[in-house]
């Protein structure tokens, strides 16, 4: 191999690096998400958004509503509160449906037996 050669594909091998350096360095942020207030978010149908993205939420919901959006519906454990800093509301969401057992407070904190129950892709069945 001649020197001229060798310096060309020194060049491509550093292109090659760098960009698999700055994609490394990109997709952990990405991957993270963000923390908002659900009030900071648009619903579209069933689907939340930041208001001026227009693309589904990923990441952390803090303040009234606490949990966790995934492509823009709630998933995982979901916690609501009064005004008064009670909780409100505790269970959990898959694909953006209630499921499982829910309780739901009354605004002393007591339990509201009317309302909570065991919800199956997002209606209460007990």
């Amino acid at each position: 191999m001649c020197i001229v050669e060798l310096f060309r594909s020194g060049i491509r091998i550093r292109r090659v690096l760098t960009s698999v350096v700055l994609v490394s360095l990109l997709i952990p942020s990405l991957a993270l998400g963000e923390t908002v207030n659900l009030e900071d978010l648009i619903l579209r149908g069933d689907i939340y958004s930041k208001k001026l993205a227009g693309i589904p939420f990923t990441g952390d919901v803090t303040g009234k509503r606490k949990g966790k959006l995934e492509d823009g519906k709630k998933e995982g454990r979901w916690i609501t509160y009064h005004d008064n800093g009670q909780i409100a509301s505790e269970g959990v969401y898959e694909d953006g449906k209630q499921e499982g057992p829910w309780t739901y407070y009354n605004r002393d904190g007591t339990v509201s037996s009317e309302q909570s129950g065991t919800f199956e892709d997002g209606e209460i069945v007990q």
